[in-house]
């Protein structure tokens, strides 16, 4: 009797979901109540979304290991040292660039 309750209460979870998506969808595209709007994907809006999610976790795995980067280089005194001395020379071809 658990596993009958249990999928009782997911199909009415699945339809109280589609009839808030078919309540959205009517007042997006102002059309009547009595149709049922159906969206389909394309390969184009597949394409995109897949290529949007690759890119947003390569940017996110980017960020981690420059973030990595920078507190194991301030960690370490021997990379601190250096990190310093790469951060004044850039400072120092930053003012001849801008000729401060």
């Amino acid at each position: 009797m658990g596993k009958f309750r249990k999928e009782l209460v997911r199909e009415v979870k699945r339809e109280e979901e589609n009839r808030k998506k078919q309540k959205k969808l009517r007042e997006k595209f102002d059309i009547p109540k009595d149709v049922v709007i159906v969206e389909k994907t394309n390969t184009f809006k597949f394409l995109v979304n897949v290529t949007g999610g690759v890119i947003k976790t390569a940017v996110l795995i980017i960020i981690f290991l420059l973030t990595v980067i920078g507190i194991v280089s301030l960690v370490f005194p021997v990379s601190r040292n250096e990190l310093i001395h790469q951060f004044m020379i850039t400072m120092k071809e930053l003012r001849n660039f801008i000729g401060i």
